[in-house]
């Protein structure tokens, strides 16, 4: 029951609320007065837009509206408020309001939709993009619509029906039905399709099973074939294995002849390099002892030490400096009286002087100029001398560490040598062992040769009865194969017939079920819906 309906900025409505009374109302005026409007913003308030747009709503030059619905239902009141806004050149639906006696709910559309649709018991999708059929053609019907349902062809006319009346679920299921029967249908020929010729199959059956029986007569007889050579076969093993340890002894013994001369090689190998290597350290030897016994037999050049030596250096250095300057100042001296008396004039007094009187004077001057040389030249023959003498020292000093050296490096090589000995007659005496065996070795290989050519009999023997034994194993594999194979052939075959009886089975069940859908299902529906549309027929023409 309607009870109260206010529009703000919808259509021609600016703001303006409804009062429903109870019992039945009647909206009175002429078109374009706004009835429409108020059935509208109805459908509105319950269901959302629908299928309609926005502006078709909205006021012209508005920016926003909203309808708010209050109502009753089984004694509980509700009220909705659904609103509209501009955005762009568009009109869309905002969050919508839900009180119930409870609470209150705000709400997307779709949410709001649910909750309208569980309030009314109304069997519709909540697509908010849906229209409500049961309201739009149960309840409310738009001007000139009804003529419209009125004018279509029957069968769209008799399904727009149902939907208002809500008992299409009737025709759904009879269509439904149909479909399942035809499609059943189908899957029984396709079972009937699918067991194929079940003779030909139980005879290629009983063809398999009689020569899988021929196969297995056939093994039996290998099987004992088999047992009879393999027991040949242990005999000519046991007769084998006394003899075992023979072959095994003279095997070891061909095996090791090669290795002995291997090892002897080896020894002849490491002999030549001991002996080679022994030749260089003898002769390195006679070289050092040479060297050695030549520096023996040199002298120390003086028993000075090499301290002393550069002392006596210095000190006769410095006396070769002395005297030079000496025999400077002299020179000097006799050439400023020769000056003098070359020009007979005293520069001290300015007297003339004698000239027999300077004569003299440098005479004397130069005779001791002379023997201040003669004094120079006997400290720099002494100082040569030391000079001379330190080289010669350290020279011996070198030759003194390098025969130090040269007698270490002599002690290496005389041990040296000594172990050479030593390996070399460790090497002979191995020389002379393996020489010995190998000659024993060989007089054993020829003693056993008898031996091993009536092993080598005996072994052909039994490769040829282990070869016949592979052959009929090979054989017996082959036929447990083919039996293995044969066996699951036939299981197969057997669970082919009874999968192809199976499906004969079904296909006949199929056929029952497609009988009972179309014979009493589905006319059972057609009569409970054409009950149905009698029943709101007389409903109807009472109210």
């Amino acid at each position: 029951m309607l009870k109260a309906l206010r529009l703000k900025n919808i259509r021609s409505y600016v703001d303006q609320t409804i009062e429903f009374p109870l019992g039945t109302t009647l909206f009175e005026g002429d078109i374009g007065s706004g009835k429409s409007t108020i059935l509208m913003a109805i459908e509105f308030a319950l269901f959302g837009l629908g299928s309609e747009r926005g502006a078709s709503l909205l006021r012209i030059g508005a920016s926003e509206g909203a309808v708010g619905l209050t109502f009753e239902v089984d004694g509980r009141e509700y009220t909705i408020v659904r609103t509209i806004r501009r955005k762009g050149r568009g009109v869309q639906q905002g969050e919508g309001y839900l009180k119930t006696p409870e609470e209150g709910l705000y709400l997307s559309p779709t949410e709001l939709k649910e909750k309208v649709l569980q309030i009314l018991s109304f069997k519709e999708p909540p697509d908010p993009k849906a229209r409500s059929l049961i309201y739009r053609y149960a309840i409310f019907t738009p001007q000139e619509e009804m003529k419209g349902i009125l004018t279509l062809p029957q069968d769209l006319r008799l399904q727009t029906i149902r939907k208002a009346l809500g008992i299409e679920d009737y025709r759904i299921a009879m269509e439904n039905a149909s479909a399942i029967a035809k499609e059943i249908r189908q899957k029984s020929l396709e079972f009937e399709i699918k067991s194929g010729d079940l003779e030909a199959l139980k005879k290629d059956f009983r063809e398999r099973k009689e020569k899988l029986e021929e196969n297995e007569g056939r093994w039996k007889i290998l099987k004992a074939e088999e047992e009879l050579t393999a027991q040949k076969v242990e005999e000519r093993k046991k007769e084998l294995e006394s003899f075992q340890d023979k072959k095994a002894e003279i095997m070891a013994i061909r095996s090791r002849i090669p290795i002995l001369k291997d090892r002897l090689e080896e020894i002849l190998s490491e002999m030549e390099e001991a002996l080679s290597e022994r030749r260089e350290c003898e002769e390195k030897i006679k070289d050092l002892e040479t060297k050695i016994e030549a520096f023996n037999q040199l002298q120390p050049p003086t028993s000075k030490s090499e301290e002393d030596l550069l002392l006596e250096i210095r000190r006769l250095e410095v006396e070769e400096r002395s005297l030079r300057e000496f025999g400077a100042i002299l020179r000097r001296k006799a050439e400023e009286l020769e000056e003098i008396e070359k020009r007979g004039i005293c520069p001290t007094c300015e007297r003339r002087v004698d000239p027999k009187e300077f004569e003299d004077k440098i005479r004397l001057k130069r005779l001791e100029e002379a023997e201040a040389y003669k004094k120079i030249v006997v400290a720099v023959e002494a100082l040569k001398a030391s000079k001379e003498l330190l080289e010669a020292l350290k020279a011996y000093k070198t030759a003194a560490k390098e025969n130090q050296r040269d007698m270490e490096e002599l002690q290496a090589y005389l041990r040296r040598s000594g172990e050479l000995e030593d390996r070399i007659e460790s090497l002979q005496k191995r020389q002379r062992e393996l020489k010995q065996e190998l000659e024993g070795a060989e007089k054993d290989v020829a003693k056993l040769q008898e031996i091993l050519s009536d092993i080598a009999s005996k072994e052909a023997e039994l490769q040829k009865e282990e070869g016949r034994l592979l052959t009929i194993r090979r054989e017996l594999s082959r036929l447990e194969g083919t039996i293995g194979e044969a066996k699951k052939a036939l299981i197969q075959s057997e669970e082919e017939i009874k999968r192809r009886e199976a499906l004969l089975q079904k296909a006949r069940r199929l056929r029952e079920y497609t009988s009972w859908l179309e014979d009493y299902f589905i006319p059972t529906l057609g009569a409970i819906e054409r009950q149905a549309l009698l029943s709101n027929n007389l409903e109807f023409n009472e109210s």
